[in-house]
C-alpha cells in the first residue's frame, strides 16, 4: 500500500517488507524482487496494514501501520524505530520536504473521536501517542494537527507538502500540506 520511484527503480510496501523491484531484461515486468527492509510487525487483523512510503536524503523510509505506529526503517538495519504510536486505520504518511515533520492520518473509532491528521516533529526526542488504545506508556494522549469531521473525511488518507512552484498560491516556507 505504497509505491516510490527511486534511482529508475520502484519500490513497494506490503504487509511484510519493502521491496525493490528489478527489471533485468528490459521486458518492463520484474524478474527480481529485493527485499529492502522487513522491520515491521503486522498481525492478520483487519486494518492492520502498512501504508505510505517515504524516504529521506539519507535513504531511511518511512511508512505507517495500525499495529507498532509511525516507522523509520534504515535499508541494512534489521527492525524499525518507532516514531508515534496510538494510529487508528491510519491510510497514509507524508514528509515535509525538509525532512523535519512526517504526518498521517487517523480513521474515527475507539479512542479517535474524529478522523485526523497527526504530525511528529522528527528531531524530537518524545515519541507521541495519538490514543488508540488509550493513554500511551507514561503520557497523556498527543493532540492532533486537526480533525476532519465525518461529513468532511470519514476515510482520511496521505498528505502532500507542496514545493516552490507547485501551486503557487499555496506555496510557503518549506512548502504546504495538502490532505487527501
Amino acid at each position: 500500500l505504497g509505491i516510490r520511484a527511486e534511482g529508475g527503480r520502484l519500490l513497494v510496501v506490503g504487509r511484510d517488507q519493502v521491496t525493490r523491484l528489478h527489471d533485468l531484461n528490459g521486458d518492463d515486468e520484474a524478474d527480481f524482487h529485493e527485499c529492502v527492509a522487513d522491520g515491521m510487525e503486522t498481525s492478520p487483523g483487519s486494518h492492520d496494514y502498512i501504508v505510505g512510503l517515504e524516504s529521506d536524503p539519507q535513504g531511511r523510509l518511512y511508512v505507517a501501520s495500525g499495529n507498532q505506529g509511525l516507522l523509520r526503517l534504515t535499508p541494512g538495519r534489521p527492525g524499525a524505530e518507532v516514531l508515534a504510536t496510538g494510529l487508528r486505520n491510519p491510510n497514509g504518511i507524508g514528509l515535509s520536504p525538509d525532512g523535519r515533520f512526517l504526518t498521517s492520518s487517523l480513521q474515527e473509532g475507539n479512542w479517535t473521536p474524529a478522523s485526523a491528521v497527526v504530525q511528529v516533529d522528527l528531531a524530537a526526542a518524545a515519541r507521541p501517542h495519538f490514543g488508540l488504545g488509550g493513554p500511551g506508556a507514561g503520557g497523556a494522549i498527543a493532540p492532533p494537527l486537526l480533525q476532519l469531521p465525518r461529513g468532511e473525511d470519514n476515510s482520511s488518507a496521505g498528505q502532500v507538502f507542496l514545493g516552490e512552484g507547485r501551486w503557487p498560491a499555496l506555496a510557503g516556507p518549506g512548502g504546504n500540506l495538502v490532505h487527501f
